[in-house]
């Protein structure tokens, strides 16, 4: 898989290589045929790719069980190879149509040369290989951590934020209790002038006012008397019900319009805040920041890939316009910086 040179200074775990090729054909994040310059940049050999984290392994074929080769992404680039104006041909032109190069920082290390099929798939190798860093994912976690801090620091606010609005929805409690003390008492008041108003005042019963008459005229007497009661004892529970919905409605009304005017004050008091006002302008500039970063990097490729690069391979020409050092001198370390942007 390396040079015999490399593998006479690094011992190398073969085994543990063919783990990892195992592992990558169920757990891989692309993978697919392209075409692979071989080393004296003679012809061009199909073989299956599979990129698992940072390492692309290559197979002869999608079957094949030991992969032919490992490719090691750490600490490389990678971008689409633009034929030389010197030498562009319609032959070159046409093998390097959807050609991906991955190079390196270091002069002796080789430089791979790989070919798509079509253009999405060239789009998609190139962006996949660009993510495939451990750098990146250092990156990642450092933004993680801030945002899980940032959570935290939300989380306390809302928990003192909570805190408060417990203690006043205790005393909204106690204010409640009272009134429904009082409303006990109106009630309390109130029973007995109802039973009062139900009564009929003097006058007896038909039996009692007329004792010459009949048995048959007492007993209507007492049956009318008996029904007359019940009526009046109906329409007083009647009635009292009715008083009971109301008061309990506007009991109701009463509890939600103090809740609802309560919360408002809270959360107007909280908006109002310098805790409140703190996390918004903290969160306006880190916003900035990261959009300001955005930019710069789009802006850095630009440079690199419409500038530094066409300029090096004119000063590489048989005509140069101008020097590698007039290229030096004016990009500076542009593509260096963007290395360790990416």
């Amino acid at each position: 898989m390396l040079s015999p040179k490399l593998q006479r200074i690094v011992r190398i775990n073969d085994h543990q290589l063919t783990n990892l090729s195992d592992r990558a054909k169920y757990d891989h994040s692309l993978s697919g045929y392209l075409e692979k310059r071989t080393s004296d940049q003679a012809r061009w050999q199909s073989r299956w790719f599979i990129l698992y984290q940072n390492l692309l392994f290559y197979y002869e074929t999608e079957g094949s069980n030991k992969p032919s080769g490992v490719i090691f992404l750490e600490g490389c680039y990678c971008d689409r190879v633009i034929p030389d104006k010197a030498s562009r041909k319609d032959k070159d032109i046409v093998e390097r149509q959807h050609c991906i190069g991955i190079h390196y920082r270091r002069e002796n290390q080789r430089q791979y040369e790989l070919r798509a099929s079509s253009e999405q798939d060239c789009k998609q190798w190139i962006e996949n290989i660009r993510e495939a860093s451990f750098n990146k994912l250092l990156l990642q976690k450092e933004e993680l951590e801030q945002k899980h801090l940032h959570l935290l620091q939300i989380v306390e606010s809302e928990k003192t934020a909570k805190w408060r609005y417990t203690q006043q929805c205790e005393e909204l409690a106690t204010e409640i209790k009272k009134l429904r003390t009082e409303l006990f008492q109106l009630k309390r008041e109130w029973r007995p002038t109802a039973s009062a108003k139900a009564k009929t005042p003097g006058g007896g019963n038909g039996f009692m006012s007329d004792p010459g008459g009949s048995i048959s005229s007492g007993q209507g007497g007492l049956f009318s008397t008996t029904n007359s009661t019940d009526e009046t004892t109906s329409a007083a529970e009647a009635e009292e019900t009715a008083e009971l919905k109301k008061i309990k409605k506007v009991q109701s009304f009463f509890r939600g319009w103090l809740c609802r005017r309560r919360w408002k004050q809270i959360v107007e008091q909280y908006i109002k805040s310098p805790h409140a006002e703190s996390m918004r302008k903290r969160n306006s500039i880190v916003f900035r920041m990261v959009e300001a970063e955005e930019e710069y990097m789009e802006q850095m490729q630009v440079l690199v890939s419409c500038f530094l690069r066409p300029f090096k391979m004119a000063a590489s020409s048989k005509r140069p316009p101008c020097s590698h050092e007039d290229v030096n001198s004016i990009f500076l370390n542009s593509e260096t910086v963007l290395f360790l942007q990416i």
